[in-house]
């Protein structure tokens, strides 16, 4: 069901945004909208642990954010 799907996918977004905010990776309000904070934060959580900065959760950077290690070489 494509509305189910949204849903979820909104879910996803807030609680992806609320963790990337605990870490301090400020993307504003979690209001399940991925926007232009939203990617700033992401593309900076990559940078930060050395992932490819793409600007999307991939499955690497959700790892990263949810058991995050300091990259070798920091």
């Amino acid at each position: 069901d494509l509305h189910l799907s949204l849903r979820r996918q909104r879910q996803m977004c807030i609680r992806d945004r609320s963790k990337l905010n605990s870490l301090d990776f400020n993307c504003g309000i979690a209001d399940g909208v991925y926007g232009r904070k939203t990617l700033k934060a992401v593309l900076m959580l990559q940078r930060t642990m050395l992932l490819k900065e793409s600007g999307t959760m991939d499955h690497k950077t959700w790892t990263a954010m949810w058991k995050p290690e300091v990259p070798i070489g920091l």
